[in-house]
């Protein structure tokens, strides 16, 4: 479990060798096909779920050899992004309504494809965040993007709900649990996971805002009307999800991991951390974000939270973030209407209706499908066939892979 732990939520760690080649790898990609969440865990799925995950561990290979990267390169060329999107989809929708139904009894009798099916969440990001590293992939999505926009939000929200980052990774209670968490803990390694998509959600969202030039209209009243992002992430910063105290001093959620730093380096910038300022940098000093984000007396004062932290050490890392300093000090001025005069201004949004979230909930009987998967999920037959399948695909990945210091 904590070897698919790693891979689902730190790929960076993996060097090595290719597991796919490239006629193996677009015909992968032609072949994926979206699965509803009732199917979630039958044979079908999970054949695809494994060639996700072989597509992912290429495409990372293919990332950090420096050259062109034919996974993602198929996924654009046949449309199967879409397809990413809602397998993704679905599995937070399982996740989120069907998982904490039957956790107690699926726990008990088959955790290692409970893990393995949480952790695809991870896979699934890890691969998104790949193709919307790329102008293409962002611009190629439509209003896919919306979705994918709604989804970084909820996570990002999940953080904010729960600002004490031990909520979800709490502190070992001994040296033997510090090296091998028990699955079977109070919140168990799902949290864990839960935890690390929520952060790796923050960078996925860096990288669409970064091209805000090619975003669509719809995506901008996405992020500053319907999410309202520049307060929450403002709120974000004074929570600091990446920073706790550890039992012997201060730690960082570096790499996907909580690492220990020295009381001197605390304020040292992590990866999420300037991931944040760089997306509240772009959305309040971006003269088409400027344009269309109105201020009320509550947005101001949420806003102008993360103006203490913007101090000389933090301008030393990030010296772009002056332009951010000026502008919450010109907020500072700005005497914003109130939330009730805001009220009657006219202002009329369309946005379109979430095609893929609504494939996957409309007339959805949850109920039913909890049922289904407590009888799947813990059918005798099926623990032992996926626990060989899974011993299958760890010899595979530690055949072609080797894990980087």
């Amino acid at each position: 479990l904590q070897f698919l732990y790693f891979i689902g939520g730190s790929m960076e760690g993996f060097v090595g060798n290719q597991i796919l080649t490239q006629f193996e790898g677009e015909a992968y990609v032609k072949a994926l096909v979206p699965i509803g969440l009732e199917d979630v865990g039958t044979r079908h799925w999970q054949d695809q779920r494994k060639k996700v995950e072989q597509l992912n561990c290429q495409a990372h290979y293919n990332t950090s050899q420096g050259g062109g990267d034919f996974v993602v390169d198929a996924l654009l060329a046949h449309d199967k992004v879409s397809v990413v999107i809602h397998e993704l989809l679905v599995i937070e929708q399982w996740r989120r309504k069907v998982y904490p139904a039957i956790r107690d009894q699926v726990n008990a009798k088959n955790p290692t494809c409970v893990y393995s099916t949480l952790y695809y969440e991870g896979v699934l990001v890890n691969l998104l965040e790949l193709v919307f590293w790329t102008e293409e992939g962002v611009s190629r999505c439509d209003d896919d993007l919306l979705e994918v926009l709604d989804y970084l939000w909820r996570n990002i929200v999940t953080l904010n709900t729960y600002a004490d980052s031990t909520d979800y990774w709490p502190q070992p209670v001994t040296a033997e649990d510090a090296k091998n968490p028990p699955p079977s803990s109070k919140l168990g390694s799902e949290r864990r996971q839960e935890f690390t998509v929520c952060m790796t959600s923050i960078s996925l969202l860096w990288y669409i805002v970064d091209k805000v030039k090619i975003l669509p209209m719809s995506a901008l009243n996405n992020i500053l009307k319907k999410n309202d992002m520049p307060v929450g992430l403002s709120c974000l910063l004074d929570n600091r999800p990446w920073l706790r105290r550890g039992e012997n001093g201060f730690e960082k959620f570096i790499t996907k991991e909580w690492k220990q730093v020295a009381r001197g380096d605390t304020m040292v910038v992590c990866e999420y951390e300037a991931h944040v300022w760089f997306l509240l940098h772009t959305l309040l000093t971006n003269p088409a974000c400027r344009e269309k984000y109105s201020y009320t007396v509550w947005r101001k004062e949420q806003i102008l939270k993360c103006r203490k932290f913007l101090n000389e050490v933090l301008l030393d890392q990030i010296p772009p973030l002056g332009d951010l300093q000026r502008a919450l000090d010109e907020l500072s001025f700005l005497e914003p209407p109130a939330a009730t005069e805001e009220k009657f201004k006219t202002t009329l949004v369309i946005e379109p209706v979430p095609r893929i979230m609504n494939s996957i909930t409309k007339n959805t009987n949850f109920k039913r499908i909890q049922d289904l998967h407590l009888s799947r999920l813990t059918d005798p037959a099926l623990i032992m066939e996926q626990s060989k399948e899974m011993s299958a695909m760890i010899d595979l990945l530690l055949g072609n892979l080797d894990i980087g210091a």
